[in-house]
């Protein structure tokens, strides 16, 4: 019987050392994978290989490039293909009106990020490729009430649903480092793919669009979400909920303001949600739901915010596409691609010519004609203004104060 109880022991000492080594062998494995064959060749970045919505790119700028990094969260990423994105359409805008300099937006947007990703995806970027601007889009929709500040940020995600790539386990991935052994990880993630919905079996027949675009919700789900978005953020007594995120942003702004003042270019966009801009998809929501459209207000975050920026980082620049969104939306652009959620190729063009604009002015000096389908909405009055405040100037400060006093974060 000892012998037995021995030999058992023995026998679980080899086992857990072998799977160890095991363990320990095919980290090495995915490291190496992952620099060889995706991550930097010869000081170019694969960041297509890297599931960015971008090409290559080399860390040391070309003779007469105007180069920015562009970050954000799935919406900058976009569901659209590459040339199609916002970041593209902007970089089309400024070079179809300038000539000085090539103008090259890289795309480095991640999905299911957040404010305090942005400032440690540029840190680790910002090191690694020459730029001489950042673009930086805060998504209304879910970015203040998004708190994942404490996550370590490592490279991109892999979004692919049935093939798991081999990718480094400390990042976030489809894999992630759930267990202690990374081969448990994997074996984790294989089983769950049994039992995961085939979101993907649908027919692609528009060219424009990546195959993320067509990871669809149902209607239900679809307002469900809808519904906890501007419950979430535009619900003018849940504001107060939102203090840690708005600090993230004041955080955000300062990080920005020290890139501004160290000669950068710097610009803030801020990303429309679609129930801020479609009136008709916010009331049918609030039907489906018995909520009161008083107890919402679509503008109120942005409101916030500015009055933050003006608090803390005067000199940035922040543009908020709502009411060019809403304004086209009215005239009915279809912006947000069906249940997706996400900019339409449409949405992406609005983003993009509107910021590119702004660009061309603050940057180089630039004024451009916007095209007659945007121009319009320059001057265009949006009933939505009519409706009183729902919070005086007074009542905005006194919350910027709480905001403002809560510290910041590193």
């Amino acid at each position: 019987m000892k012998n037995i109880a021995i030999n058992t022991v023995l026998f679980v000492t080899v086992m857990f050392v072998a799977l160890l080594v095991v363990d320990a062998l095919f980290i090495q494995y995915e490291k190496r994978f992952l620099k060889q064959n995706i991550y930097e060749v010869d000081g170019t970045y694969n960041l297509h290989s890297l599931h960015y919505n971008d090409t290559t790119v080399t860390a040391k700028k070309p003779a007469g490039e105007f180069r920015a990094l562009s970050l954000g969260d799935s919406f900058t990423e976009g569901i659209t293909r590459y040339e199609y994105s916002y970041t593209q359409v902007i970089a089309k805008t400024v070079n179809d009106h300038y000539s000085d300099h090539l103008f090259r937006a890289v795309n480095v947007g991640e999905s299911a990020t957040g404010l305090m990703d942005y400032q440690k995806a540029y840190k680790y970027w910002s090191e690694r490729i020459d730029h001489d601007a950042v673009i930086v889009n805060v998504y209304l929709g879910n970015d203040i009430a998004f708190l994942e500040r404490h996550r370590p940020w490592t490279l991109q995600p892999v979004m692919t649903a049935h093939n798991y790539d081999l990718v480094d386990g400390r990042r976030r991935t489809l894999i992630p480092q759930k267990y202690p052994l990374r081969i448990f990880d994997y074996i984790y993630a294989y089983a769950s793919q049994r039992h995961m919905p085939d979101q993907l079996n649908i027919e692609i027949d528009d060219s424009r669009y990546k195959q993320s675009a067509y990871f669809q919700m149902d209607e239900g789900k679809f307002h469900e979400k809808g519904y906890e978005t501007l419950e979430k953020t535009f619900r003018v007594d849940g504001q107060a909920n939102l203090v840690e995120g708005y600090r993230d942003l004041a955080q955000l702004f300062r990080t920005l303001d020290k890139v501004r003042a160290e000669g950068k270019s710097v610009l803030i966009t801020l990303g429309t949600f679609e129930a801020q801009a479609e009136d008709g998809f916010r009331a049918d929501l609030l039907a489906r739901f018995a909520a009161n459209p008083e107890d919402y207000d679509i503008l109120l975050p942005a409101r916030i915010i500015e009055a933050i920026r003006q608090r803390v980082s005067p000199k940035l620049s922040v543009l908020d596409l709502t009411p060019w969104f809403r304004c086209r939306a009215a005239k009915g652009d279809d912006l947000y691609f069906q249940n997706n959620t996400h900019y339409s190729v449409a949405g992406d063009a609005v983003h993009g010519i509107v910021a590119g604009q702004q660009i061309l002015a603050k940057w180089f000096g630039k004024q451009l004609s916007l095209p007659p389908e945007i121009a319009e909405c320059e001057d265009w009055a949006d009933p939505y203004l009519q409706r009183p405040a729902s919070k005086t100037d007074a009542e905005i400060d006194a919350f910027i104060n709480t905001v403002i006093s809560s510290g910041t974060n590193d």
